[in-house]
């Protein structure tokens, strides 16, 4: 992640989970799923998630490929951030590779998988990753 402005907007966020969706995200390759790398929750609200997550843990690893997939099975009609803050995040491959500028309201750019961002060598990258 690069935070590349202010987070007021998503630290005031008032439901009981949001977390990433997979429509935007270049590697997914998928729709209405999640992707774990950003959440944000209320205290408490995961208390039971991670109660079903470390009791069964050694039997979901062998049914499931990522967690993002036991999030899925968990959580349902989470808030789906890039929806809740449109333009605030955006996914690197899919909105910012190539880019000489980033789009004008981008307070956080994603990279899932790859590259990451000492990979990366728009102008943009050196202003905020250093």
């Amino acid at each position: 992640m690069i935070i590349t402005g202010s987070l007021d907007d998503i630290a005031k966020y008032k439901g009981a989970f949001g977390i990433l969706g997979t429509e935007n995200i270049y590697c997914e390759k998928r729709e209405n799923g999640y992707n774990s790398s950003i959440m944000i929750y209320e205290s408490g609200f995961a208390k039971e998630v991670y109660k079903v997550l470390d009791e069964y843990s050694k039997y979901l690893w062998k049914a499931i490929m990522r967690f993002d997939f036991f999030l899925e099975m968990m959580i349902l009609n989470a808030g789906e951030l890039q929806k809740v803050f449109l333009g605030q995040i955006e996914d690197y491959v899919a909105n910012c590779k190539g880019k000489e500028e980033l789009p004008s309201n981008c307070r956080i750019v994603c990279f899932p998988r790859n590259p990451k961002p000492h990979e990366c060598s728009e102008p943009w990258i050196k202003t905020y990753w250093e």
